[in-house]
């Protein structure tokens, strides 16, 4: 169901009050906090305030010269795609080589589970990856760091809980 227009997302307005309330809606499972993401579509407090005042004063149509540009989808995928992929299952996965990491992808974590990514360094340090936090069970969605993280060789992957699944390191 598509809710690009006003006419599409009015009849709608309860429901989505209800389901951004509940942080259902946009669907993005990780914690904030846990790793910063370029493409993060949760919403801040002020937006989702912002959501429900709308729908508690009738959810009226906004001006429609007030309009945000409709966005592009699409792009070269070649250009974004990483390199190198290894999955991650359970703890200890070990790096023989220094790696950067563009991203995360959750891969089996099982519907209404919640799982940890976490890198340890040689040096003892850790680097939180990604945090899903009750998986839907719907999206595998990648999570793209904002800014690359540098892994050195010998640093070893940290799920928590180890048996909660696996997840795919996508780097460089």
């Amino acid at each position: 169901m598509s809710l690009m227009k006003y006419d599409e997302a009015r009849p709608w307005a309860v429901a989505i009050k209800e389901e951004v309330l509940n942080r259902r809606m946009p669907q993005w499972n990780a914690v904030a906090g846990f790793g910063e993401f370029k493409n993060d579509a949760s919403l801040t407090q002020e937006e989702i305030s912002r959501i429900a005042d709308w729908v508690e004063g009738g959810a009226p149509e906004g001006d429609p010269v007030l309009l945000p540009a409709a966005p592009r989808f699409g792009g070269s995928s070649k250009e974004r795609s990483p390199r190198y992929r290894q999955k991650v299952v359970g703890n200890g996965n070990l790096l023989t080589a220094a790696v950067t990491v563009v991203g995360v992808r959750a891969g089996q974590i099982a519907a209404g589970s919640s799982a940890k990514l976490a890198a340890q360094r040689p040096d003892g340090t850790f680097e939180p990856l990604l945090w899903i936090l009750r998986n839907d069970g719907k999206v595998r969605r990648t999570y793209e760091f904002v800014s690359p993280v540098v892994l050195p060789a010998g640093t070893r992957f940290m799920v928590t809980p180890p048996t909660a699944g696996s997840f795919e390191i996508l780097s460089k």
